[in-house]
């Protein structure tokens, strides 16, 4: 038996608001049940996932209705973007909304990637940093400015590597390339 429907071998990058919590709670960034559904689901259609911003923060951070704590109690982050009734609500405050899935190279039956390489090769693409990108606006700059941040959800910044390109400026990918310059 084979699998059903267009096989992938190629990286892929999933990413946005995709309008799921994470967060098991406000104040908790362990996985939702929610969270373990929709992965689940993931894993089953397109193979091994990673959640890159999960694996570098080592909890789900809040991308959208965050709060600070101050000596009079916990305050919205952002006022004008955001419903102000979303802090009222315990589950509804404090979400992680916003994701970046990396699903690595897959291999057919014999244990080739995608372009006949071994599997035992190493990807091509592979995720190097990702982070939260909080897009603030800078009030000494922006006087008067009616927002203090530019969405209300913050961003995934992510860089994703090339390993082959670092192979070529090695010098380890044969007479493909050599120094500084090559990409």
């Amino acid at each position: 038996g084979g699998a059903s429907g267009p096989q992938r071998f190629w990286p892929l990058v999933l990413c946005g608001t995709l309008n799921f919590n994470g967060r098991k709670g406000p104040m908790e960034g362990t996985h939702s049940a929610e969270y373990c559904v929709v992965t689940d689901l993931l894993r089953d259609r397109l193979g091994e996932v990673r959640d890159l911003l999960y694996d570098v923060v080592g909890s789900h951070p809040v991308t959208y209705a965050d709060t600070r704590l101050a000596a009079s109690g916990e305050l919205p982050v952002e006022r004008v973007l955001t419903n102000s009734s979303v802090y009222d609500s315990p589950s509804l405050k404090r979400q992680c909304l916003d994701y970046m899935f990396f699903f690595p190279q897959r291999q057919d039956q014999d244990g080739h990637r995608a372009g006949g390489s071994r599997g035992s090769e190493p990807e091509a693409v592979v995720p190097a940093t990702c982070q939260v990108e909080r897009f603030l606006v800078d009030r000494t700059k922006d006087v008067g400015a009616p927002v203090t941040q530019l969405s209300d959800h913050y961003g995934v910044e992510a860089t994703l590597a090339d390993r082959d390109v670092f192979s070529r400026r090695s010098g380890t990918a044969g007479q493909r390339g050599g120094g500084r310059g090559d990409a």
